[in-house]
């Protein structure tokens, strides 16, 4: 059958509708995707938007936290330093003072007990310094840097 005869017969409806299924129903579903997609980005986007801002607000509040230490040893360390070399000096004088062995034994004690709390208090200040460092980027040579690694891999040593 021709098409002219099918025009002719009124078969041409049938046909346009058969023809615009087989068109539209890819489109549509592709269209769908495409909006599924959208849609799903957005919402992705939205929730790396919502995790960064957490994070930065995390970032922050343990800023301060840090800032917040370090203020408290920088102020508590001389008060601890202060009367443990007063101790000390006690130590000294009342050693030149009494030539007893058995006080001899306990400044001894006492000096070593004076001696291993200041230690703490610095290791202390030395931990809570730890935190506040920050990290300093450098520039680096990459060529350089590919070209040794790669000369160490590719050849090497042949002593």
């Amino acid at each position: 059958m021709h098409l002219s005869s099918m025009l002719a017969h009124g078969q041409s409806l049938p046909l346009a509708y058969s023809i615009g299924v087989v068109v539209s129903i890819p489109m549509e579903r592709s269209a769908r995707r495409e909006f599924m997609y959208r849609r799903s980005l957005r919402a992705a986007k939205a929730r790396v938007v919502a995790a960064a801002r957490a994070v930065s607000d995390q970032n922050q509040q343990m800023q301060e936290l840090v800032e917040e230490k370090e203020r408290f040893f920088s102020s508590a360390y001389p008060d601890i330093q202060q009367p443990l070399a007063g101790i000390n000096l006690f130590i000294r004088s009342a050693r030149t003072k009494i030539k007893d062995k058995e006080v001899d034994r306990d400044l001894d004690v006492i000096e070593e007990t004076a001696s291993d709390i200041l230690d703490m208090s610095k290791e202390i200040q030395d931990y809570s310094e730890l935190g506040s460092n920050v990290p300093r980027l450098a520039s680096v040579n990459t060529l350089v840097l590919l070209t040794e690694v790669l000369a160490v891999r590719i050849l090497p040593d042949t002593r």
